[in-house]
């Protein structure tokens, strides 16, 4: 358990790197580099998202699809910073006992409409597959901004510029790549 909430955390953290690298490399383009760190040093991840997110659209001259992959990816953005904060806030038991040593979380939440107390059993596989789910939204997220605001590592042939459409598309209600790098976004 220790390992895959671990996983988990470290994974969350490799997303806020790309959302606020993203916008730290673009307003650092003109000036003082650092400034931009200073300004979003402190910001949370409820702040990050939204400004990132507001950043790439305004910046990238964006078509009806690609504001269809960025209004997805906030959505799924907002979900994973929402069971991070579960996850981190959480109270974590272990071996309880009429438990089956699967990991439980108990969470408290005042002014909740479902009530003010979550708890979940959360098997370890399952802990593992989010790992893996967020893994992959942070290289769509990790794409995505790097075509928004034109730092993708690589340009198309003739030397345009990556845009959102050449590496994200719609897929049903979600967002798939197109793999325009087969690459791991540190």
């Amino acid at each position: 358990m220790y390992r895959a909430v671990g996983r988990y955390v470290v994974e969350f953290s490799r997303l806020m790197f790309h959302m606020r690298f993203g916008i730290e490399r673009r307003l650092n383009r003109g000036g003082d580099v650092g400034v931009a760190s200073l300004a979003l040093g402190q910001i949370t991840a409820d702040q990050l998202a939204p400004a990132f997110f507001a950043v790439c659209e305004k910046v990238a001259e964006l078509d009806d699809e690609e504001r269809r992959v960025g209004i997805r990816l906030r959505k799924e953005v907002r979900d994973e910073i929402k069971r991070r904060n579960d996850f981190a806030h959480g109270d974590w038991n272990l071996n309880l006992p009429e438990g089956d040593g699967t990991p439980v979380l108990h969470r408290t939440k005042p002014g909740r409409k479902s009530g003010a107390s979550l708890r979940m059993a959360l098997p370890v596989a399952e802990i593992d597959a989010a790992c893996g789910d967020l893994h992959a939204l942070r290289q769509k997220v990790a794409e995505y901004g790097a075509a928004c605001l034109g730092t993708y590592p690589v340009d198309l042939k003739g030397g345009e510029k990556v845009r959102v459409r050449n590496v994200l598309r719609m897929k049903g209600h979600g967002v798939e790549r197109r793999g325009l790098l087969d690459v791991e976004w540190l």
